[in-house]
């Protein structure tokens, strides 16, 4: 892969990055999930699950071209002038690692609490057996 193409990707995944962390502000926390009803707390499930799997997704992509990228460096050392005039054009994307690493955790946390709080009041809610199972990874 070229410096240009792992650019842009790095960009596209940063974009798609920020915006997952933006959906896990508008998330609730563990406390305000207490008085919604079964339909409400599928919702939150569902929203969570979705944009914690995109987060991990995208997290993962941009590790990746920061792999390549450094390797690109090692065989050309002027590629370091483009990570820095990227950088200081783009922001340094390293930074979103541990806004990514927190809102992973926020997205697990709340995830266990939804699914402590339906099999709790609706013990017979229908739920894909995958999301029972998922509550106690802790992988």
């Amino acid at each position: 892969m070229s410096s240009s193409q792992i650019r842009n990707k790095i960009g596209q995944a940063m974009s798609k990055i920020r915006r997952c962390l933006e959906v896990d502000r508008l998330q609730p926390s563990e406390q305000g999930i207490q008085n919604l009803d079964l339909i409400q707390l599928k919702k939150v499930l569902k929203d969570n699950w979705d944009n914690h799997h995109r987060l991990v997704k995208n997290m993962n992509a941009l590790m990746q071209l920061d792999i390549s990228w450094a390797a690109l460096i090692m065989d050309n050392p002027s590629e370091r002038r483009q990570k820095r005039e990227f950088i200081e054009s783009n922001g340094n994307y390293a930074a979103l690692w541990e806004s990514c690493s927190q809102a992973i955790r926020h997205n697990k946390r709340l995830y266990e609490a939804t699914m402590r709080l339906i099999l709790q009041r609706h013990p017979d809610a229908n739920l894909p057996i995958r999301l029972i199972f998922e509550i106690f990874d802790y992988s």
